[in-house]
Order: structure tokens, then C-alpha cells, then sequence
């Protein structure tokens, strides 16, 4: 299956607004490394653009597991994370 992450609006708000946020998006499937994906990683402030194709080998019983996470000098935060079920993408 290829996922296409387009952009991500209205990210969670930052201590300081005018802070840009460098992010970037972690797809697994069924939990398992061996099919994790990551995007590149982008900048903005309060809206975000991929516009990237991830593949995955998934079945149509897959749960996908998306996390946004934020890019630190020393450590990454995750932003969010929502779960969904592969049947919802099709």
C-alpha cells in the first residue's frame, strides 16, 4: 500500500509562537519495525507539507499506527499520534 502524507494544518501550538516546528511523520504497520516509515523533515509554524508516498506491506486487517513527532538539537517529542485501521484509507 502506498500512503501519501500531504500536510498536517493547525499543528499543536508552541510555547512561543513565532517558534517554527520541524517535524517530520513515522508510519508503522501492525507494530513491527520492519515496517516502520518516516518522512523527510519539513519546517513551518502552524502548518506543514509533505506531499510524500510511504510504501507499506499491509493486509486489509493492518492497523497503522501515524506519530508526528518534533525534531530538538538533543531528543525528538512526539506531537501526536493517531490510530487508524487500513479499511478506513480505501
Amino acid at each position: 500500500m502506498t500512503l501519501k502524507i500531504l500536510t498536517i494544518k493547525d499543528s499543536p501550538k508552541l510555547p512561543n509562537r513565532h517558534s517554527r516546528l520541524s517535524s517530520f511523520v513515522e508510519v508503522t504497520a501492525d507494530g513491527l519495525t520492519s515496517e516502520t516509515k518516516k518522512t523527510g523533515k519539513r519546517s513551518g509554524h502552524l502548518e506543514l507539507q509533505w506531499n510524500e508516498d510511504l510504501t507499506l506491506n499491509v493486509t486489509p486487517q493492518s492497523h497503522l499506527d501515524l506519530k508526528l513527532w518534533s525534531c530538538h538539537t538533543l531528543r525528538k517529542e512526539l506531537l501526536g499520534s493517531p490510530k487508524m485501521n487500513q479499511t478506513f484509507l480505501i
